[in-house]
This record gives C-alpha cells, sequence and structure tokens, in this order.
C-alpha cells in the first residue's frame, strides 16, 4: 500500500503506539510476537463502497496521515462495520482527541539528557517513535531484519551508533523516578526517566530464548523485567528479550540486580500501592553522579 513513511511516522508518534479509540487500553508496540497489531484505520475509504468513502475526497489523499487513525483490531473492525454509526467526523475528532492528549502527556516534566553509558536494551518502535516526535525519521535500512537485537552479531554495531547518536540528540520533557514522586493516573502516557538500583526478575537463559523455550506471556507477574524500589515508590520496567542488545547484557539482566538509566513510558499506575508500570524505551549503565541521589 502506497503509505508515505513519514506520514506513517507521524500517525504512529502522535499515538505514542496507542489505540485512539477513547478508553482502550492497547499498546500497539508491546503486544506478544505475532498477536495484536496496530491497524491503519481510513477515515475516508480508498475504494467506493468502502466505510465513509466519498467520491469528493481527493484520491491522492487518501493514504495521506490526514485520512488514517490508528486502531487495534477489534475497533478497527468496530467502525468498520457495514453497521458502523462512527462517521468521517466521528473518526477525525477521534484523533484529534487521542492525538491532543498524547500531547499534553509528552510535554509533562522537564527536557531531558540522555543519562546512559552504553545501551544494554533498545525498544526499536518506541524509539523510533520518540525520534519522530522530535521531527528525526530513523532509517529503517539501519536495522536488519531480525528476530531479536542480540542475533546480529557485528551488525548491531551501526544500528547502536544511530540508536546513540538519535537517543544522545534529543531533549523529551520527563518526570523523574524519586521517592518524592505522587504516582496518581496523571502520570500515564508521560515519560519517565531513571537512574538507580533495580531488581532483575523472571529473565530467562539465553538458550532457553534462542531454541524458542522461553515465550513472553504478557503477564507482568511473570514476563522478565526489572524494578526499583525509591522510598514508597517503585517502578516496573518489562523487559522484552528482543530489544536486548548484547550477550553481555543478557548476562547482566539475567544477575538479579544492577545499576540502570534511561527513559520509559509510564503505561499504567496503581496509586494504593504506588506502583508504576512503565514500558522502557532505552536502558543502560548510568553516566556518573546520574543515580537519584542514591550513594
Amino acid at each position: 500500500m502506497d503509505y508515505r513513511r513519514w506520514d506513517l511516522a507521524r500517525l504512529w508518534s502522535r499515538s505514542n503506539g496507542k489505540c485512539a479509540f477513547p478508553d482502550c487500553p492497547v499498546d500497539l508496540t508491546d503486544e506478544l510476537p505475532g498477536a495484536n497489531v496496530g491497524n491503519i484505520c481510513h477515515i475516508i475509504a480508498r475504494r467506493e463502497g468502502g466505510p465513509r468513502w466519498s467520491s469528493d475526497y481527493p484520491a491522492e489523499k487518501l493514504n495521506g496521515y490526514e485520512n488514517l487513525l490508528l486502531l487495534c483490531p477489534s475497533h478497527h473492525a468496530l467502525v468498520d462495520l457495514p453497521t458502523s454509526h462512527y462517521t468521517a467526523d466521528d473518526l477525525r475528532k477521534m484523533k484529534a482527541d487521542h492525538e491532543n492528549w498524547v500531547s499534553s502527556r509528552l510535554s509533562i516534566g522537564r527536557a531531558w539528557r540522555c543519562n546512559v553509558e552504553q545501551l544494554y536494551y533498545v525498544n526499536v518502535p518506541r524509539l523510533a517513535m520518540l525520534a519522530a516526535v522530535g521531527g528525526v525519521i530513523i532509517d529503517p535500512d539501519v536495522i536488519p531484519r531480525m528476530s531479536c537485537l542480540h542475533d546480529l552479531g557485528i551488525e548491531l554495531a551501526r544500528p547502536l551508533v544511530v540508536f546513540e547518536r538519535v537517543v544522545s540528540e534529543l531533549a523529551p520533557a520527563a518526570i523523574t523516578f524519586s521517592a518524592g514522586l505522587t504516582p496518581s493516573a496523571a502520570l500515564v502516557g508521560t515519560s519517565c526517566s531513571f537512574s538507580c538500583s533495580f531488581r532483575t526478575k523472571h529473565f530467562p537463559y539465553l538458550d532457553d530464548f534462542r531454541t524458542g523455550k522461553f515465550k513472553m506471556r504478557g503477564d507482568v507477574a511473570r514476563d522478565p523485567c526489572v524494578h526499583a524500589r525509591l522510598g514508597p515508590n517503585t517502578l516496573h520496567l518489562s523487559i522484552d528479550p528482543r530489544w536486548v542488545t548484547t550477550t553481555t547484557s543478557f548476562s547482566t539482566f539475567k544477575e538479579g540486580w544492577g545499576r540502570f538509566a534511561g527513559l520509559a513510558t509510564v503505561k499504567s499506575v496503581d496509586a494504593s500501592t504506588r506502583m508504576i508500570y512503565a514500558s522502557p524505551m532505552f536502558v543502560g549503565i548510568p553516566k556518573p553522579q546520574q543515580h537519584n541521589g542514591e550513594p
């Protein structure tokens, strides 16, 4: 399908990789491999007879950003049903409301400067979206087709150089995970920086991952994660082994603890337990004196 790369980058970044349907909790970048993926919905159908088709809509704009809406498969099917009551104006408003919400979330906090010395983990889709928000498009040719980053071997050098440059140049607004942070629903969708000691849990052996014996379950209580506690607050970061950069990094996550720094997107908050659940964009060795006041 003839989508322009910049249009797709704008769509995913401005939606922050989330389904635009109101109150849908689906994060389209963190699903299990081969499971749920983002669907690109045309507000005006591309062909006569399709949902909300209009002969007055310019053909050259049908695959453009203004006519595209990012949805999960369930809500894409819902709005495109023959009996659907959703009009083109309804979907345009849905898109605008969602993107305005995302923009408001991403503006919370202070300009953040990279606090990572060496990258151990790079969630490529999330980093690409963050870069696109800043007007930077990561060339897809930089990343060869792979089942996981650490299988690239020496080919990983080029992507890591690009990733590190992008990370260093970006200055997104971010809150800082600290003992004084007040966990609340208002944090959902924001970027959260961290640099402190973490416990690592449920990380598989490398051979189990490579042979397919290990599978992500989509369960925060059982999937690989790192979590840090500062004062009454806990930050829980889900770790997908596909995005671990090297076998050395893999071993570090397996050790049971470590000092990590980076940036994550807050997915949900349990205010009663002061638990913040987040999806990391990148994790690595913290730069000197970047430990949130820890000794």
